[in-house]
């Protein structure tokens, strides 16, 4: 009892220890690891790490997680908003009664958001004139209508170099593009001078069938002697302004142009008798439709 026996092992009896290696990986951030070697006794003999991605967490979007082709989202089961990776919102439909789908688009070249909307407008838009690019219908969608009205904005045209002629007969300094028929309100005031002290003379005038009248008032020998005429379209005027030789002067138009059919509005300078007539830089011409 409370004995000790002794036992001699040697020979073949004996056990080593088999050879092994030390392994540390250091598994930080997405290492993990990927597999582990054994002998067949279970020890570990190779350890190799690997980095997690995205599909092994069930991902299956973009490789950048950061990064969305688009994004929708849902009310009730329905899309409501749609995110597109063109940087644009997308508001889409909701019933079917034709809810319009109204959609913002990133310009990021000139730092803006365009609007516009497709779809049935569920609206009836009245009580709007014809614009320059045609008469809004009930039937326009809300983009359409827009442009449309956006036309009845004033229209400048500016002379940004001197323009001159020699000519006795009407030359064009402004020329509006095709404008439909109805009835517009021109201004112009134009910085003017003549090389001689014949003086200039000036008219508005159209293309395609109009009637209308303008009236213009400037300076003749100085500043504060001034000329006027009333004349009709197309026609230069007899009064004779800028009459001092070399002298800026400034010379206002007004006109009531009634455009029947469609057609362009332009105006025009000439010489009265001779030398050069001169419509100088920062003139301008501004149209503006009424009905």
């Amino acid at each position: 009892a409370n004995g000790f026996i002794n036992v001699n092992i040697s020979g073949s009896a004996s056990y080593t220890h088999p050879a092994y290696t030390v392994f540390n990986p250091t598994l930080t951030g997405a290492l993990v690891l990927a597999t582990l070697t054994t002998d067949a006794i279970g020890s570990v003999t190779a350890v190799t790490t690997r980095s997690l991605t995205l599909a092994n967490l069930g991902f299956t979007g973009a490789t950048n997680a950061t990064y969305f082709t688009g994004h929708t989202i849902y009310l009730n089961g329905a899309s409501l908003v749609t995110i597109g990776s063109g940087g644009y919102l997308n508001v889409v439909a909701t019933n079917a009664a034709g809810d319009p789908v109204v959609t913002l688009t990133g310009n990021a070249v000139n730092f803006r958001y365009d609007i516009s909307v497709g779809g049935i407008p569920n609206c009836t838009l009245t009580g709007y004139i014809a614009g320059a690019t045609g008469a809004i219908a009930a039937t326009d969608n809300i983009k359409t209508a827009f442009s449309k009205l956006s036309t009845m904005d004033p229209i400048v045209f500016n002379v940004t170099t001197d323009t001159t002629t020699s000519s006795l007969t009407a030359v064009a300094v402004f020329t509006t593009g095709t404008l439909p028929a109805g009835t517009y309100i021109v201004d112009v005031v134009a910085i003017t001078s003549s090389s001689t002290n014949a003086g200039c003379r000036y008219s508005i005038s159209n293309t395609g069938t109009a009637t209308g009248i303008f009236t213009a008032q400037g300076s003749t020998l100085n500043l504060v002697s001034y000329g006027s005429e009333t004349n009709n379209l197309g026609t230069l005027t007899n009064q004779a302004f800028a009459t001092v030789a070399g002298s800026t002067l400034f010379t206002t138009f007004t006109a009531i142009v009634v455009l029947t059919t469609s057609g362009t509005i332009s105006f025009n300078h000439a010489k009265f008798t001779s030398g050069i007539s001169t419509v100088k830089a920062h003139s301008y011409m501004r149209i503006q439709r009424k009905q």
